[in-house]
């Protein structure tokens, strides 16, 4: 449980970048455990972080935010 020391702070904080990583290592970790639900879920939240974050930068962030690996986790994610 990587996360575990830093569960509390997320519900707390609106530590974006963080709370993504937790989102989508929580949606690997369930694809690999054949939790597909769970895994869908995860991956739906990541989804809909994404969007919020997408809209508070620039155009230049978000076209980066267009290639970055979160994009193409989470797109594999929803479709798998």
């Amino acid at each position: 449980m990587i996360f575990q020391p830093v569960l509390s702070w997320l519900d707390r904080e609106p530590a974006r970048l963080v709370r993504m990583e937790y989102l989508l290592a929580s949606a690997r970790y369930a694809q690999e455990a054949n939790v597909r639900d769970r895994a869908r879920m995860y991956f739906q939240m990541a989804e809909s972080l994404l969007r919020n974050i997408l809209r508070d930068q620039s155009e230049e962030g978000q076209a980066a935010l267009a290639v970055h690996p979160w994009q193409t986790t989470i797109k594999k994610g929803l479709e798998g």
